[in-house]
């Protein structure tokens, strides 16, 4: 039975009719308890200010002793800030009082009861804290008579705050039993409402959907007998099929042969070169209609055929000898439209012998698009070649022309930081010319590494191959980062078992690749962790510098993004050290132009290796020495 049945569609409609009443008492009561629960958090707020009331009296009793005893102007600023929060506060209480109506009966007759002592005292006492806030400092004296009113009137303005304050109380306790009250109301209702529908709206649809359920057995009986019967005929009419089916079997050789050597493009040929039949992809490459193509040459399609071969010849040529079993290849060469224009093809041909006679069938690929997409890939690759080339360039023009103001800028801090010419005056200056100094190193060296990366990518950085003793070029960078390391409370170990061993390369280029892995190492390492220099050779003859940490490490799928130049790893403890990302980019870079290689091996919470390694062309001697290990602590 479908939803569209009157009496499914009755009780969908006293469904939605009861959920829609349910939701609505559900969101009435929501909102009476939105707004209790606002009006007693209002009604908290004024208790709160009422016994703020007490408070301000007693700073101002304690600020009138300190006045006495030291005249100081400051208290008195302070006891006038406080008499007029305390006039204030009384102010809103009364107006807060008349608002509330019939509901606060018993807060509404304390006012009106007891409002004249109170509002008495209490202006009283702020009169004469304003009077003695105002008087001047030669005529605070201990016992001036606005002192003595203050003193005295204190404890009778106390007892009246604290009543007040209790009134409050009370009409606070009231309303939260009404609120409570309220809330047991609203429970009520909604399970009253809960019964009221599953007592007039469930329990009759469930008892009119069983009286249904006998007529949808009745009808899903007719269904299966229909089904039969229908089931039947069908059978029937597929013998007949099969028996009409050896009717159809020469035909359906024929189309099947085409169809299955469609590309795009199918013609069909005899044995003397006309065409039998054009597909419609045909029709819409070439321009011919089929009426106007078959009969014709298929030489006014291939008009260039290889060779100077006519177009039946070239079929045959590349359908192969007949009887032989081959592939079907394709061939690329030029095909002509019925307006003259050529158009490059991908040309399969295959034979096809239908009642003793041979056709040979020849399916066209158009290959325009093909063409046209790979002249603008060639286009683009030339394009992006020469925009890394200007990019590179602009970024050495332009590191060259900040390096001249970033010295300037270094120069002058460094002499107002020494106070070369004379003292500054203020120590802070001082702290400022330090700040600007390290910071224009800082962008200096920014400034360097990018332009020895522009450099090396624009093919302009030339190597000054020098032989250089490995162990001096060690140790030199050791010096540069041993104050750094014993600031991070870092250990370098160096082993090196290799030395001494001189090799064949650009000197500061080598430097500046280690240098950069060491900071690294430091930058990314634990407190009191570990750093061990490595030199080796390999059995392969490659000259191998690891530089291991006890860092922080990274995913070992981060390390084709750590090496990309301007990528830092996006991880929550890398992301807080500062940094360019230019460090391993510009090593990998520097080391590669020596023909060497930087590997990376790296584990989260593990630690890091990073490698050098110089080929064996690179390696100009080594004496004999025995192994040795050393340690440099940082």
């Amino acid at each position: 039975m479908s939803a569209s049945h009157p009496v499914i569609r009755r009780w969908f409609w006293l469904l939605g009719l009861a959920l829609a009443l349910l939701l609505g008492v559900a969101a009435a009561a929501t909102t009476v308890a939105e707004l209790q629960r606002r009006k007693a958090e209002e009604q908290i707020a004024t208790v709160n200010g009422s016994a703020q009331q007490s408070r301000l009296a007693l700073q101002i009793a304690l600020l009138a002793q300190d006045i006495a005893r030291t005249a100081d102007s400051r208290d008195q600023a302070r006891m006038r800030v406080a008499a007029d929060r305390l006039a204030e506060l009384h102010r809103r209480l009364v107006d807060r009082a008349q608002t509330l109506g019939p509901a606060a009966r018993e807060l509404v007759a304390f006012y009106n009861t007891d409002e004249v002592a109170l509002e008495f005292t209490l202006q009283r006492f702020i009169s004469q804290a304003h009077i003695l806030s105002m008087l001047p400092a030669t005529m605070l004296k201990p016992g001036r008579i606005e002192m003595q009113a203050i003193a005295d009137s204190y404890p009778r303005l106390l007892a009246a705050l604290d009543a007040e304050t209790a009134a409050w109380q009370h009409y606070e306790e009231r309303l939260h039993r009404e609120l409570g009250h309220m809330q047991m109301l609203e429970l009520l209702l909604f399970a009253a409402v809960i019964v009221a529908i599953a007592l007039l709206v469930f329990r009759p649809m469930l008892r009119s959907l069983r009286e249904h359920m006998g007529a949808l057995e009745d009808l899903n009986t007719t269904l299966e007998r229909r089904v039969a019967e229908r089931t039947a005929v069908a059978e029937a009419r597929a013998r007949e099929l099969v028996q009409s089916e050896a009717a159809l079997r020469e035909s359906d050789a024929r189309i099947r042969g085409i169809l299955e050597n469609v590309a795009d493009m199918v013609i069909t040929v005899d044995g003397w070169g006309r065409i039998e039949s054009f597909n419609p992809a045909a029709e819409r490459g070439f321009g011919y209609s089929a009426a106007e193509a078959t009969g014709s040459d298929v030489s006014m399609l291939l008009p260039d055929s290889p060779g100077g071969a006519g177009g039946m010849q070239l079929l045959r040529r590349l359908a192969g000898p007949e009887g032989e079993q081959h592939g079907i290849a394709l061939n690329e060469m030029t095909a002509r439209r019925k307006d003259g224009s050529q158009f490059p093809v991908e040309l399969a041909v295959g034979r096809v012998r239908l009642g003793g006679r041979q056709l040979m069938i020849g399916t066209l690929r158009d290959i325009s698009a093909r063409r046209e997409s790979e002249d603008r890939l060639r286009h683009a690759k030339e394009d992006a070649i020469a925009a890394n080339r200007a990019k590179s360039q602009f970024l050495a023009n332009m590191s060259h022309e900040l390096r001249t103001p970033l010295n300037a800028i270094i120069g002058f801090s460094e002499i107002l930081e020494k106070e070369m010419f004379g003292p500054l005056g203020v120590p802070t200056y001082a702290d400022y010319a330090r700040d600007i100094h390290q910071s224009g190193e800082h962008l200096l060296a920014v400034v360097n590494d990018i332009l020895d990366l522009s450099r090396i990518e624009a093919g302009r950085m030339e190597l000054s191959d020098l032989e250089v003793d490995l162990g001096e070029l060690i140790a030199a960078c050791l010096r540069m980062v041993s104050v750094r390391a014993e600031e991070r409370e870092v250990e370098i170990v160096t082993d090196l078992r290799c030395l001494p061993l001189a090799v064949r390369c650009d000197m500061r280029s080598v430097k500046q690749a280690l240098l950069n892995l060491l900071i690294n190492a430091i930058k990314f390492n634990k407190r009191g962790g570990r750093i061990t220099i490595r030199a080796s050779l390999e059995a392969d003859g490659w000259l191998e510098l690891a530089v291991i940490d006890t860092g922080i490490g990274m995913d070992p799928a981060d390390i084709p993004s750590a090496l990309t130049p301007f990528v830092q790893i996006n991880s929550s403890l890398s992301r807080s050290y500062e940094g360019t990302g230019l460090g391993l980019p510009l090593a990998k870079s520097l080391i590669e132009l020596h023909g060497g290689r930087l590997q990376l091996e790296s584990a989260l919470d593990v630690g890091t290796t990073a490698t050098l390694r110089l080929p064996p062309d690179r390696i100009i001697a080594q004496a004999e020495k025995p192994p040795q290990a050393a340690a440099v602590n940082g």
